[in-house]
Order: structure tokens, then C-alpha cells, then sequence
């Protein structure tokens, strides 16, 4: 069996706090982060989905996390890149059901 590997990404980067903008995991920081990865990989970035102010320990929608995966259901030929587990998510069971999905997609 041969593995594909995708050879693009699209980013996810999220703070929930002013006080988070501006530390290490402040967008641009996260960014850069995330883009360093991709280039030592030689991966094309795709797209970046940032939710800034929105908490992953609140029940609210995030609404780019929520684009994002609607993306990845369309596009499943790429790596999704994020800085740190803390910035997919809070809640352990959410998250694990996000990820469960993108495995299933392959991505």
C-alpha cells in the first residue's frame, strides 16, 4: 500500500485573551511558529483560519474553526498545522471528535 503524503497545509492559530495576543502564543507568534514548520517540510501553505478572542474552554462556536472544517471536508489533500494542542482546543472531547473526523478524512 502506498502512503500519500500531502505536501500542503492550511494553518490553525486562535487566542482567547488580550493577554494572549501579546505573549508567545499571540497570533503572529503562532503564525510564524506554524509557517517555520511548513517551509522545513517544503509544504505550500494553503490557508489560515485564526479565531481571535474566542475561548476553547467556553461552549461557544468558533467560527473559523468551524470554517476550517468544513474546508477540510472539501480539500482533504493537505496537513493541518497549529501551534500548540491548547490552541485546537480546551475540552478533551470535543477535541478528540475533531480529530476522529479528520482522521476518517484521511487529513
Amino acid at each position: 500500500m502506498k502512503i500519500r503524503v500531502a505536501n500542503a497545509a492550511i494553518l490553525y492559530e486562535r487566542v482567547s485573551t488580550d493577554e494572549q495576543a501579546r505573549d508567545a502564543y499571540g497570533l503572529e507568534s503562532q503564525d510564524r511558529g506554524c509557517r517555520n514548520h511548513c517551509q522545513d517540510r517544503q509544504w505550500e501553505v494553503r490557508e489560515t483560519f485564526r479565531d481571535s478572542g474566542v475561548s476553547a474552554w467556553a461552549d461557544v462556536e468558533r467560527p473559523e474553526f468551524l470554517r476550517m472544517m468544513r474546508y477540510l471536508r472539501e480539500h482533504r489533500d493537505v496537513n493541518l498545522v497549529f501551534y500548540d494542542y491548547s490552541r485546537f482546543g480546551r475540552k478533551t472531547l470535543p477535541a478528540l471528535k475533531a480529530f476522529e473526523e479528520l482522521d476518517r478524512l484521511g487529513v
